[in-house]
C-alpha cells in the first residue's frame, strides 16, 4: 500500500477582526488570504494528496460573497492540481441556520472536494487514496460534548482492511486534567479512538497532544491572531505508511511572526533606550512586537504606553506595550495630594477604612492612585 502525504491546516478566520492590528487590520487580512491561497503552491511542492482543514476556515457562519468566492476558486485549484480537500465547520463558522455551508455549494460538484455539511454523512471514502475520513459538522458554536466519541468504531476493524481512518475535529483538548469550556477532547478519548490520525482544529497555536497510539496535532492558525500566538504561521505535514510511525512535521507558511519581550521598568532610568538594546530583532514589516512591562513605579515615574508604542511606531508592523507594573506608594508620595483633589479624597476614604489592614490598605491605594492617574 502506498504512503499518504497530507497537508493539515485549521482555524485560517478568514475575515478576522484582529482589533489588536487597529489601522493594520485591513493589511493583516488581505496578506491572510494571500497565505491560505498560497496552500495550494505549497501543497504541490511538498506533492500531498490530500489537504485536511479542520473547522474554522471562515470567521463567521455568515461570511462575504467576496470571502466565499475566494474560498471556492482555492478548493478548486486544490481539485484541479490533482489534491483531495476535506473541510469542517468548527466554532467560528459552524452551521447555523442560512449559515454558508448550508447554503452554499462549496464542493462545486468536485468529487475532490469533500465538505462535511451533513451532520449525518459522518464519513467519506477515497478509494484512490485509501482513505476513509470520519468527521460531523458543528452546528452549535457552544457544547460541552466531545466531538470524537460519537466518531469511534474504528478501533478493532478488519486487520485485512488497508484503509488508512483519519478524523477531522474542531474541539478543545484539556490540558493537564484543566477541562476544556468547548467542544472538550480529552487525551483518553484519542489514545481509545483507533484513528491512524486526528486533524484537530481549535488552538491557535501548534500543539501536539501527545497521544502515543493515535496521533493527534493541532497545527495553530497560518497567521497569528492574536499578540500570545507565537506559536502560530504553519501548517503540519502529515506522513502515513501502514506498519510504520505516523510522521509529522512543521512546515512555516506564515509571514507573521510574533517576538515577546519583557521588560523590568523597577531596574531601568530609561525605557526608551531599554527597549532599543533589548529588542534585537531586525525592523521590518512582518514582525508583531509584544513588550511586557513589568516591576514597579512611583507616581513621579509614570510610563506612558501610548507614547512609547508611538515612538516605535513604523519599525514594525505592529508595536504592543502591556502595562503591568504596580505603583508602589510612600508615606511622602500620599502627602502631595490635599483632601480637595480626586486623588487626596480617595486616600482618605482608604485610610479611613477600619475593615482593612495596613498591608490591605497600601494595595487598594496603590491599585486606586494607578487607576485614577491612568485617568487623568
Amino acid at each position: 500500500m502506498k504512503p499518504l502525504k497530507i497537508l493539515h491546516t485549521s482555524d485560517i478566520h478568514l475575515e478576522a477582526k484582529v482589533g489588536f492590528l487597529g489601522a493594520n487590520a485591513s493589511e493583516f487580512r488581505k496578506q491572510l488570504v494571500n497565505t491560505f491561497e498560497n496552500l495550494v503552491n505549497v501543497a504541490k511542492e511538498q506533492k500531498v494528496q490530500l489537504v485536511l482543514i479542520s473547522g474554522d476556515l471562515f470567521d463567521t457562519p455568515f461570511p462575504s460573497n467576496t470571502a466565499i468566492e475566494i474560498v471556492k476558486k482555492t478548493l478548486l485549484n486544490f481539485a484541479e492540481a490533482g489534491i483531495y480537500v476535506a473541510l469542517i465547520p468548527g466554532n467560528h463558522d459552524y452551521m447555523a441556520d442560512g449559515s454558508v455551508y448550508k447554503t452554499k455549494d462549496l464542493s462545486q460538484g468536485n468529487e475532490k472536494i469533500i465538505v462535511f455539511n451533513d451532520p449525518n454523512k459522518q464519513v467519506f471514502e477515497i478509494a484512490e487514496l485509501r482513505v476513509r475520513l470520519h468527521a460531523k459538522a458543528n452546528t452549535t458554536q457552544k457544547s460541552q460534548t466531545s466531538p470524537l466519541p460519537q466518531l469511534n468504531g474504528v478501533a478493532g476493524q478488519n486487520p485485512q482492511d488497508d484503509f488508512f481512518n483519519i478524523a477531522l475535529a474542531h474541539g478543545s483538548f484539556e490540558v493537564k486534567g484543566e477541562k476544556s469550556d468547548n467542544f472538550p477532547i480529552t487525551q483518553e478519548e484519542i489514545e481509545n479512538s483507533g484513528f491512524d490520525y486526528i486533524a484537530l482544529g481549535d488552538w491557535h497555536g501548534m500543539l501536539d497532544t501527545g497521544a502515543i497510539k493515535t496521533r493527534a496535532f493541532y497545527p495553530g492558525s497560518i497567521e497569528p491572531l492574536a499578540v500570545d500566538q507565537k506559536n502560530a504561521g504553519n501548517v503540519l505535514i502529515v506522513s502515513l505508511e501502514k506498519g510504520k510511525e505516523v510522521k509529522v512535521e512543521p512546515l512555516r507558511v506564515g509571514k507573521f511572526e510574533i517576538v515577546e519581550f519583557e521588560l523590568d521598568t523597577s531596574k531601568t532610568e530609561n525605557i526608551l533606550k531599554s527597549l532599543e538594546e533589548s529588542i534585537t530583532v531586525t525592523q521590518g514589516a512582518s514582525w508583531i512586537v509584544s513588550v511586557v512591562l513589568t516591576g514597579t513605579k512611583s507616581i513621579e515615574k509614570r510610563i506612558e504606553v501610548e507614547k512609547i508604542e508611538e515612538y516605535f511606531a513604523g519599525r514594525y508592523f505592529l508595536f504592543k506595550i502591556t502595562d503591568k507594573t504596580e505603583l508602589k506608594l510612600t508615606e511622602e508620595d500620599l502627602q502631595k495630594y490635599p483632601e480637595h483633589t480626586v486623588i487626596g479624597k480617595f486616600i482618605e476614604i482608604v485610610e479611613g477604612r477600619g475593615d482593612l489592614d495596613d498591608l490591605q490598605k497600601q494595595k487598594v491605594l496603590e491599585k486606586g492612585v494607578s487607576l485614577l492617574m491612568a485617568g487623568n
